[in-house]
């Protein structure tokens, strides 16, 4: 069980060091999710300084999906509630990857493979070349928001109260419990990162850390929180939102919360790289200063789904047939 502090007896976060969904882990100088290394003449390192615009890439056959990932030549979705699909950046057919046993939730990726929750509470894989699907760990319960490491899978299963984990590409899962409605989890580069959404109606939320690997060696680093949804953590600080505000916490601060974006509608995913915070839902794609300033606002469709690559930043549209990107 972990043990809860209030915040006046927060511990010292680690100095130094990709959400969603809820997006993985992002260093300024560029490591993403899924291994991928981004040059300082990256378009999404650019896009932090320099001009960028929103493009429609393709018309996906699902509307308002909740989870994307990209990586370095294709983009991945749900194209029906439970088949996972790829396109090519550069263009070209749907292709469908993997088929889920019920309904398809979540997905990240690593170097090979894709990975998914499911509704059944079954994490499933396929390689991203294409191939058959396979069984990469299970935890009793219906698994929502998943992210992974070099060595490891991390999900939240809301409903029970859990946090799981298992070794990639397949192994056995184990979990922790006693968590207060676990809604979002992300990955920095030696820990691992939740929000409890916490009780309804109460400021009972919670931002938890634990060593990458090791979710015994869970701890409570802030609570008091409003109904924290989404998570992201970038080399200096973590981030987290709820449904219309975005805060921030200085890994090198004794845990001390900033908010840096408010009056925001329905908020459904952020994601942080170098100086920059992203965030998509019903006021569409917008980006903000990391310690908070104005808001510029990149595309007025509401959208549903984000995620950050190397070429930029992909969302889709919530209640339209498009995949998108903001880059150079």
């Amino acid at each position: 069980m972990i043990r809860r502090e209030s915040a006046s007896l927060l511990l010292v976060l680690l100095s130094g060091c990709d959400v969603d969904s809820t997006v993985g882990f992002n260093e300024r100088g560029g490591a993403l999710a899924g291994g991928a290394r981004c040059a300082a003449d990256a378009p999404l390192a650019r896009c932090s300084s320099g001009p960028c615009v929103v493009t429609d890439l393709f018309e996906p056959p699902r509307i308002g999906t909740v989870t994307i990932a990209v990586d370095r030549d294709n983009g991945y979705f749900v194209s029906s509630p439970v088949t996972l699909s790829k396109r090519s950046l550069d263009g070209g057919p749907i292709v469908e990857l993997g088929t889920a046993e019920s309904t398809l939730m979540r997905v990240t990726l690593d170097e090979t493979f894709v990975y998914w929750t499911e509704q059944d509470g079954r994490v499933r894989a396929v390689p991203k070349a294409g191939g058959a699907t396979f069984e990469a760990a299970y935890v009793f319960g219906n698994p929502t928001d998943i992210t992974a490491d070099d060595e490891h899978l991390y999900w939240v299963i809301p409903q029970f109260g859990q946090v799981a984990m298992a070794p990639t590409p397949s192994g056995e899962g184990t979990q922790i419990s006693d968590q207060s409605d676990p809604q979002a989890v992300a990955v920095d580069a030696t820990h691992v990162y939740w929000v409890n959404r916490g009780t309804a109606d109460a400021s009972s939320g919670e931002l938890v850390r634990a060593r990458r690997g090791n979710l015994a060696s869970a701890e409570v680093i802030l609570s008091g929180l409003d109904a924290p949804i989404t998570v992201a953590v970038s080399d200096d600080a973590a981030y987290w939102s709820s449904q219309h505000a975005v805060y921030r916490m200085p890994k090198a601060e004794n845990g001390v919360a900033e908010t840096i974006v408010t009056d925001r509608e329905d908020i459904k995913g952020i994601a942080a790289f170098g100086d920059t915070v992203y965030g998509v839902g019903a006021d569409g794609l917008w980006r903000v200063p990391a310690t908070g300033g104005e808001i510029r606002q990149l595309d007025r469709r509401p959208m549903s789904a984000m995620t950050l690559a190397c070429s930029g930043v992909y969302a889709t549209a919530w209640f339209e047939n498009a995949f998108v990107r903001y880059a150079p």
